[in-house]
């Protein structure tokens, strides 16, 4: 079966919104762990709004540039580059052990 480059770029999209919507339901019980004790819970769920909402606005702003970067210099590297900063921005949601990490790596997501 021969892969054609449209599908490779679904397919890479798809890989990337599924990276976003599996970390949300665990965006709430890292959020618990994450907040100074003592918040009530709609300060949390501001928390973690705040993340799925940074996520989506950076992801607005940035959007229009890779798309002209990507007919600049090619969608392959974009798309490359992209992905990785994918892959480290999972990582530092993994290992994130305070809020500011937490926020870099939905800004971070967004980005790519």
């Amino acid at each position: 079966m021969r892969v054609t480059p449209l599908f490779a770029v679904f397919l890479t999209i798809m890989f990337d919104t599924l990276s976003f919507s599996v970390a949300i339901p665990d965006l709430q019980t890292r959020v618990f762990d994450l907040v100074p004790q003592g918040l009530v819970a709609w300060q949390s769920g501001l928390v973690s709004g705040g993340v799925i909402a940074l996520y989506s606005i950076v992801q607005f702003f940035v959007a229009p540039w890779l798309g002209a970067m990507s007919d600049r210099i090619g969608r392959r590297k974009v798309l490359v580059v992209t992905s990785w900063l994918s892959v480290l921005s999972a990582f530092l949601y993994i290992f994130a052990t305070n809020l500011p990490i937490y926020y870099l790596a939905g800004a971070m997501l967004g980005f790519s």
